[in-house]
């Protein structure tokens, strides 16, 4: 959890000091987080899987069946975030030119750097690039880790790059993975309106 950013914590004479307001509250949501294949299915694909092309038929019919049952989940949203746990991984990161790292075309804004997030975020990013892409990414804007509490760009690396914008339920994702509570509101709206979307379609 420390290590993809859920808790902020440093570690100081070979111990973790944890911030605790970043410790999750409430009961853990039941299932495991899926496979970034399947993750990246319904990321891409949740109106029809089968249009995913790398699942099989049994998969698709499977992930179609587990859409389906969020419209009667109390908490949908939080179902969500958990299910899209593993969909990449990610990086805390300090960029000295956060606006030039999000014009690069090899990045993909999410997150708090979406305008539909309707957060103001401009000494702040957040985005998809290619693990193929990760290295010259970092090097050609001098990307270096940092903490998730001091660092100004969060980036995640996946195999499958998302389209722009990015699809509503992946926003939601990344901007509850943040946890403050403006994020979190927000991210429920957005997850509320994908999954309109979605039923609407059946």
């Amino acid at each position: 959890m420390i290590a993809n950013g859920q808790v902020h914590a440093e570690k100081v004479g070979g111990r973790w000091l944890v911030e605790v307001a970043s410790l999750p509250h409430g009961p853990r949501v039941p299932g495991r987080p899926m496979s970034p294949r399947i993750a990246w299915a319904l990321i891409l694909h949740g109106d029809n899987p089968a249009d995913a092309g790398w699942l099989r038929p049994d998969e698709a019919y499977r992930l179609r069946k587990r859409i389906e049952t969020l419209s009667d989940d109390p908490d949908p949203a939080v179902r969500l975030q958990a299910w899209l746990a593993n969909r990449a991984d990610t990086y805390h990161l300090h960029a000295q030119d956060v606006p030039a790292v999000l014009k690069d075309e090899r990045l993909v804004p999410s997150g708090i750097s979406d305008p539909r997030s309707q957060m103001s975020a401009a000494r702040r990013g957040e985005g998809y690039t290619r693990t193929d892409a990760l290295e010259d990414l970092t090097l050609d804007h001098l990307l270096v880790p940092a903490t998730p509490a001091r660092s100004n760009f969060t980036l995640h690396v996946t195999a499958i790059m998302p389209m722009r914008p990015v699809p509503e339920v992946l926003l939601a994702a990344d901007l509850a993975d943040r946890g403050g509570p403006r994020e979190t509101i927000r991210s429920g709206e957005v997850f509320q309106e994908w999954l309109t979307h979605q039923v609407g379609l059946r």
